[in-house]
């Protein structure tokens, strides 16, 4: 069985602190998705896991052994770990929250790889990569009439020789 939902169950569990613009506190912990209802409640940031990866919908790509590669077998997994915010200066212009997405993405990547650095060597999990971008204007739930401020965090992950 894939070790991949306990790889993302680790990334849910850190929380992302930094300090706003305006030098208020703020913990932004991870939501099940399926917790949300169609629009996200309260002022405060939150932060949710999505399976996938982005334009390409990859969840999970299977590469089979070649000569070059060596026996093994792995899989490069792809998920979005998404953080929608509205501010309360929603909306006035790029300096409502200019700062505050980078200060998030700041303190984001420091925690991610602390996270990284928990999981014990003897996992088949290896980060790859974390990319991060941020939005002006995201739409929740896609289509929707409802839009934040947001930081979507693309992670790539491979899981090393999974039992098939």
């Amino acid at each position: 069985m894939s070790n991949i939902s306990d790889y993302q169950a680790l990334v849910a569990g850190f929380t992302v602190d930094f300090t706003s613009q305006y030098a208020r506190a703020i913990s932004v912990q991870c939501k099940d998705a399926t917790e949300l209802k169609d629009w996200i409640e309260g002022g405060d940031p939150i932060r949710m896991l999505l399976p996938y990866g982005g334009s390409e919908n990859l969840s999970g790509e299977l590469i089979t052994p070649d000569e070059s590669l060596g026996p093994n077998v792995y899989i490069r997994w792809v998920f979005q770990d998404v953080m929608c915010w509205r501010p309360a200066t929603f909306g006035e212009g790029m300096g409502d929250s200019a700062y505050d997405l980078r200060a998030y993405v700041a303190a984001y990547l420091p925690a991610a790889y602390a996270m990284t650095a928990e999981v014990t060597s003897g996992d088949r999990m290896t980060l790859n990569s974390i990319s991060i971008r941020v939005e002006e204007a995201y739409n929740f739930p896609l289509g929707g009439q409802d839009w934040y401020i947001g930081a979507i965090a693309t992670w790539t992950v491979t899981e090393d020789d999974p039992p098939c």
